[in-house]
């Protein structure tokens, strides 16, 4: 360590300063929330602007001075991102998720949950993933081919920026004369320093964190993190994956291969790490779904396509480079042929095979036809001359129906000529956009049912898309159940009953369903 190393690594007054100010500012920020809510004042952001303003001047200041602070390795760092942008985007895609990033969509939501399970586990997922990103770097930097390349993660280039980060002297522990697999560990830790410390401030600064919350401090996404963080020195040091082929070795009477260190930074080390990982959460899923949660199958996606991207730049071949490419590409292709239709009932023979079993005579369970011409339905209708007389015969239909509501409503009272009042016709238009469209017109329709208890006979035409008609359809659904249940037509529920009934955690067993499940079979064509 040269002298100039060692002063730089000595000077920690702007972390004693970023602790001091994090502590300063969340002492304030509880003080002034048990100050509202023992007045029965109802915080928000715009009675709260002082304190809003407050933590949001200590985060950039504390951001400043840790980026001073910590100025060369992160050079080194961003630098290093931008030579594998892939899993570079990957984190800043994650950390601009947990600052609120794509909140239109709900998706900072499913790290900073009410539920203090679900933000435990999220900041776990969170860390864990950029602990494995950047060990993707790492590998893929080691198992570069040297005669296109040289290694930028030598230990003689990166010892300087682990000196300089000021973490061997905090932790007392040398940097000279490491094994290879301390190297690993040292390079994690100066990597994945910054991210931790962008991780942990929204749970000390509520105006920060993308939450509507009211805790001060979110405990339990400390606590993840803090599990996360323990994870890589746990790995380093009990080496389970090794201990495993030992075992299996041993098991099968084959004589025990010698213990290498080296052989951890092999990239099929990111296969086994993503296996185990995949492993815990099907394990998980059956015991404990509730942990299993959407922001960690999100981090285990986007693990999977960093250790994809480090696998593939692993490799010393331009041919296995270019060869597997083309296999994944194939595959996807072949993924994206539908092998199914929608097959109306009584037309199964006139539809045609599925693209595949015409492509390659591949069986799929999803088509019997034998024919190889596709059949057009319309045309086949025009062919037995029903059009004319199914309109006419739909028409007539419809005017009956149309006739039946005017006499149930009856003429309604209106200005000018009660006798030329014509009724009231309703009709209900709801626009998509996932869960949160069917909550929003669910809670509409409702408070318009519970106000005019008129409403729900004067509705006629109910239309719309996606979420909007889910929610539509259950305000329909619940007018139509009191009559069976013996109540008076058109009762109500109880008073926000269709929002809470809608507003249940449905993705939680969608995102399971399709990263445990489909996902590993969306590789074969005949799923």
């Amino acid at each position: 360590m040269s002298p100039e190393q060692s002063g730089r690594a000595g000077r920690a007054w702007p972390i004693v300063l970023i602790v001091v100010i994090l502590a300063l500012t969340t002492c304030c920020v509880a003080i002034m929330n048990r100050r509202s809510a023992e007045a029965g004042v109802e915080t928000s952001a715009d009675a709260d602007w002082p304190m809003v303003l407050l933590q949001h001047l200590a985060f950039f200041v504390m951001v400043g001075l840790f980026a001073w602070h910590q100025r060369r390795v992160l050079v080194f760092l961003i630098k290093l991102a931008g030579c594998n942008w892939v899993i570079g985007s990957e984190i800043m895609l994650l950390l601009a998720i947990v600052y609120g990033a794509f909140g239109g969509f709900g998706v900072p939501e499913l790290f900073w949950d009410d539920s203090t399970m679900t933000v435990g586990v999220a900041g776990f997922s969170a860390m864990l993933f950029l602990e494995l990103a950047w060990c993707a770097i790492y590998l893929a930097d080691y198992s570069r081919p040297t005669r296109s390349q040289h290694r930028r993660l030598e230990w003689n280039r990166l010892e300087p920026f682990v000196v300089v980060s000021g973490l061997p002297r905090l932790l007392r522990m040398p940097t000279q004369n490491v094994s290879p697999l301390w190297q690993l560990g040292w390079f994690l830790a100066i990597a994945c320093l910054p991210g931790l410390f962008l991780l942990a401030l929204p749970a000390f600064l509520p105006a920060v964190r993308p939450s509507s919350d009211p805790r001060v401090v979110e405990w339990t996404w400390l606590a993840g993190l803090i599990l996360g963080v323990m994870v890589p020195p746990i790995l380093l040091v009990t080496r389970p994956i090794s201990f495993f082929v030992r075992q299996l070795r041993k098991g099968f009477g084959k004589p025990m291969a010698p213990d290498r260190s080296g052989a951890v930074f092999h990239p099929r080390v990111l296969l086994w790490l993503l296996g185990s990982v995949y492993v815990a959460a099907l394990i998980a899923d059956r015991f404990q779904p509730k942990w299993v949660v959407p922001a960690a199958l999100l981090c285990l996606l986007l693990a999977m396509i960093a250790v994809a991207v480090a696998y593939f730049l692993s490799f010393r071949s331009r041919t296995a480079q270019v060869w597997t490419a083309l296999l994944v590409l194939t595959t996807i292709l072949l993924n994206g042929i539908q092998t199914y239709d929608t097959c109306y009932r009584g037309l199964a023979p006139y539809y045609p095979p599925d693209p595949l079993h015409r492509l390659i005579r591949l069986p799929s369970p999803f088509s019997s036809s034998d024919s190889n011409t596709p059949v057009k339905l319309v045309d086949y209708q025009e062919k037995k001359d029903v059009n004319r007389a199914g309109r006419e015969a739909a028409v007539q239909k419809r005017t009956a129906i149309l006739d039946a509501w005017k006499n149930s409503v009856g003429r309604q009272t209106g200005p000018g000529d009660p006798a030329s009042a014509r009724p009231i016709l309703v009709a209900i238009a709801a626009a998509g956009g996932g869960l949160r469209a069917g909550v929003w017109t669910a809670a509409v329709l409702d408070a318009i049912g519970n106000a005019v208890p008129e409403f729900p006979k004067h509705v006629r035409y109910v239309t719309g898309a996606s979420g909007g008609m889910v929610g539509a359809a259950l305000f329909v659904t619940s007018r139509l159940r009191a009559p069976a249940a013996g109540g008076l037509p058109g009762t109500p529920p109880a008073v926000g009953g269709l929002a809470n009934r809608l507003s249940n955690d449905y993705l939680s067993s969608i995102t399971r369903q399709y990263m445990l499940r489909d996902l590993p079979f969306a590789i074969f064509p005949w799923r």
